[in-house]
């Protein structure tokens, strides 16, 4: 028979975990944590300086807008439009509108400011086009002020016909000489453009001749101050006076003109025109009553 086992007699077996040598491990740790340590650095270097955290919402998109998307104050008061910006606008669209329009003709500028007293006249001339701070000033009742009348070719080429008639071999001299005898020059034209007038049965031409003439005689004006007693211009003076008050009593579609310019700017080239004559002083004084 088998013979039971004594545990007594059987070996001890060790059951202890097996030892640590650290002199051998401990060279290896240190060239670990050394390689770590230069490679921290060698990273740190290549990214930005500064806080990583801030460094990251910078690079994100900002919900806020920052300082320089917003225009400054002086930027936005220089986008500003100006009163005369706006007329001025508002005249190249009306002129878009209506492609007949070649041009514009200025009866009335803007008013002269009070303490321009090198000028003796009471509205700005054309020097100060060139004066950006200046048209800056302007107001809208400056520019509310201001009076024009649309140039078409038609009205174009009336004004070169009309101031051929008047000037005669002086038109296109760069100074022009009158005298006395111009004032009989000037009725001889007037007696003729007034027949012609009166017979037109055009209106739209009939006006452009008219505003034509008007403006010629105007513009050289020796006639009114420079004439001989019982001279015949006084009765034709009259009569065209007469033939614009006729005339503007039809509609502005009538007359081919349109009412936000060219309606007020004749009617101030009349109202100059007319003062200019009541002014002359004379033993037999002008009348021209065209309203």
């Amino acid at each position: 028979m088998g013979s039971l086992l004594n545990e007594e007699a059987l070996p001890c077996v060790a059951s202890e975990k097996p030892s640590v040598s650290w002199e051998k491990v401990l060279p290896s740790v240190c060239a670990s944590i050394l390689i770590l340590f230069f490679l921290s650095r060698f990273l740190s270097s290549r990214m930005p300086k500064g806080n990583s955290k801030k460094a990251v919402k910078a690079a994100s998109p900002s919900k806020k807008k920052t300082a320089a998307s917003k225009p400054t104050k002086k930027a936005a008061a220089a986008s500003k439009s100006t009163p005369y910006d706006d007329y001025f606008a508002a005249q190249k669209e009306h002129s878009a509108q209506n492609k007949d329009i070649i041009g514009r003709m200025i009866v009335r500028g803007v008013p002269r400011k009070v303490n321009d007293e090198d000028d003796e006249d009471d509205e700005d001339d054309e020097d100060d086009e060139g004066n950006e701070e200046v048209l800056k000033s302007y107001t809208k009742a400056d520019m509310d002020h201001v009076r024009s009348i649309s140039i078409t070719k038609s009205r174009g080429d009336k004004l070169e016909e009309w101031e051929k008639e008047i000037l005669g071999d002086q038109y296109g001299d760069m100074m022009i000489m009158h005298s006395t005898s111009f004032s009989y020059e000037v009725s001889g034209v007037m007696r003729f453009a007034l027949a012609r007038f009166k017979k037109a049965k055009d209106l739209k031409a009939k006006f452009d001749g008219m505003f034509a003439f008007t403006h010629a005689v105007k513009e050289h004006d020796v006639w009114i101050h420079d004439h001989e007693c019982g001279w015949e211009g006084i009765g034709l003076v009259k009569a065209l006076g007469a033939e614009w008050k006729k005339l503007l009593k039809n509609t502005d579609e009538e007359l081919g003109i349109d009412s936000l310019y060219t309606r007020p700017g004749i009617e101030e080239l009349l109202s100059e025109f007319q003062q200019t004559l009541e002014q002359t002083s004379d033993d037999e004084p002008f009348v021209f009553k065209w309203k």
